[in-house]
Formats: C-alpha cells, sequence, structure tokens
C-alpha cells in the first residue's frame, strides 16, 4: 500500500488540522451506520468494517470487491474489537492518545516509508479508503503500547545468568552476527490459537507476494509491541533468538523474508534488513568471576579422598551462592571470590579449565602444590570484542517474554469482555 509517491506537497500542520477534523467526520457517519457489533456497549458500525476492509485490501494491492468483503471481513471485525478492547483498557487507566501523537506516527510511516508528507492520506483518499479507518488503527496502536508500557513491562524481569547464557551461545557461535530484522509475531499458544495464527500467516504471505510491505502489514497483525514501529526490532544478535529464529535468520538473504517460524508460543515472519558479521574477541581478555571451594592436602597425601569428599559436597549445585555455602561446611575457612579478574591473568594450572566453563559451571577437581581446588564460574564478560552488551541481550529478552504477556493480557481482556456480534 505504501509506495513513493512524487511531486506532492502536504504542510505538516495542514495534515494534522486534517486528521483534527476527520475522527468528528467519522463520528457523524457511525450515528447513521448499521450497528453489526458491540463490545461493551461500544458499538462498531457497517462503517467502520468497510473501513477497514478497504483499509487490508489497500495494503495488500488488492481491488474492493465482493471476493474482498467475503476474504477480509472476519479480519477487520476481529480487529476492530481488539482495538475497542484496546482503546478500553487505556481509558480506564487514563491514557490517552491526541491528534498530535497520531500525526506524528502518521508521519513516522511516511518517513520509514520513503513518502513525502501527506502522501498516504493522499493514497488512501485515490483508492476510496476513508483515513478515519487509518487514524483509529494508529490510535489503537499507541494506546495500546502505552499500557503494555504502564502495565506489562514493569512485571517482566531477566535474570542475570540468563544473560550469562545468552553471551555464552554467541560466543561459542564464534561472534555470529548482526542484523538489523523486522518481525511479524502471531500468538499460537493453544491449539485454536495456532490455527488460526497458520491462516494469518498464509495470508500474509499472500498479501507479501502482491507487493504489500512488510511495515503496513506488522501494524496491522503483528501483536509484537515493535507492531507500532512496523516491526523493527532493531539491531539483533545471532544468539539473542530463540534457536529456531536464530537459525531462519542465517539462511536469509538481506531483503529476504522467512517462512512462518513456530518458536516460543508463537509464529512468527521475518525480514532481513541487512548484516554484517562480528568476532569474538580474544578469550585471555575475557573478566570473570570465580567462587572456589579449597582444601589443603596434608603430609598424609590424602589428595584423592579430599578429591572426592569435595565433589560430593558441591555436586549438582549450580548457583554461586550455594556453592560457597556449601564450601563452608566442609572445612576450613574457605578463601573469598575472585572478582573481575583477566581469564590471562590466572595461574597457568587452571587457565584453560576456566576458559571453557560457562556462568554456573563447575570445573574438574584441579591438583594444586597445596591442595585441591573446584571452581565455578559466576559471571563472563568479554573485552575488546563485537558482541552485544549485557544490557542489550537483557532487553531482547524482555521483549520477547513482554510479547507473551501482551498477548495473554488482550486474551483476558477478550474473555471479560461482552461482545456481541449481531452480524
Amino acid at each position: 500500500m505504501l509506495m513513493l509517491l512524487r511531486n506532492l506537497r502536504m504542510p505538516v500542520l495542514a495534515m494534522l488540522a486534517l486528521l483534527i477534523a476527520l475522527p468528528l467526520q467519522v463520528n457523524a457517519q457511525q450515528l447513521v451506520g448499521r450497528i453489526i457489533a458491540s463490545v461493551n456497549d461500544d458499538a462498531i458500525t457497517d462503517f467502520d468494517v468497510d473501513g477497514r476492509i478497504r483499509l487490508i485490501a489497500a495494503s495488500a494491492n488488492a481491488p474492493v470487491n465482493a471476493e474482498a468483503q467475503q476474504r477480509y471481513g472476519r479480519i477487520a471485525l476481529r480487529e476492530l474489537i481488539d482495538d475497542r478492547l484496546k482503546a478500553q483498557e487505556a481509558k480506564r487507566l487514563g491514557i490517552a492518545a491526541g491528534d498530535k501523537e497520531v500525526g506524528a506516527a502518521i508521519q513516522s510511516i511516511e518517513r520509514n516509508n520513503k513518502m513525502e508528507p501527506g502522501g498516504l492520506m493522499k493514497e488512501l483518499t485515490q483508492k476510496s479508503v476513508p483515513v478515519g479507518a487509518l487514524i483509529d488503527q494508529v490510535k489503537a496502536s499507541i494506546l495500546w503500547r502505552e499500557v503494555l508500557r504502564r502495565r506489562v513491562l514493569p512485571q517482566v524481569r531477566v535474570a542475570t545468568n540468563e544473560v550469562d547464557d545468552a553471551l555464552n551461545r554467541i560466543r561459542e557461535a564464534g561472534g555470529g552476527f548482526v542484523a538489523r530484522v523486522a518481525e511479524i509475531v502471531l500468538p499460537a499458544g493453544t491449539p485454536e490459537d495456532r490455527r488460526e495464527a497458520n491462516a494469518r500467516a498464509a495470508e500474509i504471505r499472500s498479501q507479501l507476494a502482491s507487493g504489500a510491505k512488510f511495515p503496513e502489514l506488522a501494524r496491522r497483525y503483528s501483536r509484537s509491541p515493535t507492531a507500532a514501529v512496523g516491526g523493527d526490532m532493531g539491531e539483533v544478535q545471532s544468539g539473542q533468538l530463540p534457536p529456531e529464529l536464530d537459525e531462519a535468520l542465517a539462511a536469509l538473504k538481506p531483503g529476504q523474508i522467512s517462512e512462518p517460524i513456530y518458536a516460543d508460543g508463537a509464529i512468527h515472519i521475518l525480514l532481513l534488513v541487512g548484516r554484517q558479521g562480528v568476532e569474538a574477541g580474544d578469550s585471555r581478555d575475557a573478566v570473570i568471576t570465580l567462587a572456589r571451594l579449597f582444601l589443603p592436602v596434608g603430609n598424609e597425601g590424602n589428595a584423592e579422598a579430599l578429591a572426592g569428599q569435595a565433589k560430593t559436597v558441591v555436586s549438582g549445585l549450580d548457583s554461586c551462592d550455594a556453592f560457597e555455602a556449601a564450601a563452608r561446611r566442609i572445612g576450613p575457612p574457605q578463601p573469598p571470590r575472585i572478582v573481575d579478574a583477566r581469564i590471562g591473568d590466572m595461574p597457568e594450572e587452571i587457565r584453560d579449565t576456566i576458559n571453557d566453563l560457562k556462568a554456573g559451571e563447575q570445573s574438574d577437581v584441579i591438583e594444586l602444590s597445596s591442595g585441591i581446588a573446584i571452581f565455578m564460574l559466576c559471571r563472563r564478560a568479554e573485552s575488546g570484542d563485537s558482541l552485544p552488551t549485557a544490557s542489550r541481550i537483557a532487553e531482547a529478552l524482555q521483549r520477547q517474554r513482554a510479547e507473551r504477556r501482551a498477548d495473554r493480557y488482550l486474551r483476558d481482556l477478550r474473555r471479560l469482555a461482552f461482545i456481541d456480534i449481531r452480524g
């Protein structure tokens, strides 16, 4: 739908004035429209459904005919019901979206699609699409994004060891790649949702093949918070995403779109915008934190017995706090945790063993000149490489979990709502 329009000029203030006036016109039409559904007493009219059908058809570069009405009618009604629920929840929370915010969002859509100011409105008019249909959709997206920011994101927590695990996977892949990615995410947590998501994914692939633009389809169909920005995930490091998505990205060339992929309770469609390789730095420059258990060996040479005792005491432990607590229980005072040490500066007899550990893993028993020791890697941070920071990894993990919570949130709103479809 979003094509580059040339020789078009429309001042921003004029467009905003149009945005302010249009909702009043649409509301006036709705007063005489036939009510075909209500969501908690909030009416959806045949004008609403027809406008949304025309918007969907325009995004798919499809004509608005009887086939389009049949093909997109159910999708349009489902979208409108969800938009009403999102707007009602935002109102309950005291969240509003003004005309300036909507105008700014539409300008962003135009910039992302290399359109001149006012180009989107012009194109909608040429295709007989009520611009109020776009305004309603954009406003619902803005409201929902703010609802999620207030209600969902604060509840999402990412543990330090999860970040470390993700970094270790990236490191094991030799650095991998950094990709600029856009996504469409369709919830598929239940068998019914998965069937519907597969059908929707096939429809999206069909629209893409007909020339529809990925950002517009992401804004319409995706249930991820990235839908508000056309599915743009920004830069994604290999290893940050579930393995199924990583594998699909690795097989794509810039500009290519993946087949639908099931991962993490959802169907994903990915667009690879661009990619560049990265290399891991010298492992000797990695900075690590270690917990350790040490038992001195006396003149009687009881190293083997002590090793067996030490292994038994810490067997199965996967956190440094638990490891150190166990070490304190078995004998002499234990040495303190080694914090922020460079691997290259560690004694040669333990360097290679430590270098291969992942966060939460224990070394084998190491015989030192004065006794035996077992180490546990608490944390590892690379230095001098182009791998993502821990904060970027944490943000990616938080976003993935927020997507799942957002889906459950909307599903709960549907379940608790009184929805009357009159046909």
